[in-house]
């Protein structure tokens, strides 16, 4: 059996939004931006997050774009 962890850490690139699943759970999503390579071969992508459960509807208060976070997954 194999685990993987990823961890990301940057600023987000905007507001953290929340919504409703037809069966009343809350998700909150928010994008990372990741860097891979280095000097002229550096190359930026971004990461989709998503978050469940019912803490995350308290969530856009804090996650607002440039806030620096660290994602464990």
């Amino acid at each position: 059996m194999t685990i993987n962890t990823v961890i990301f850490s940057g600023n987000l690139g905007g507001n953290c939004t929340t919504r409703n699943t037809t069966s009343g759970k809350f998700i909150a999503t928010f994008s990372l931006p990741v860097k891979q390579g280095y000097g002229d071969h550096e190359k930026t992508s971004w990461v989709q997050c998503r978050m469940f459960g019912a803490k995350e509807e308290k969530l856009p208060i804090y996650l607002t774009r440039g806030t620096k976070v660290i994602v464990i997954g």
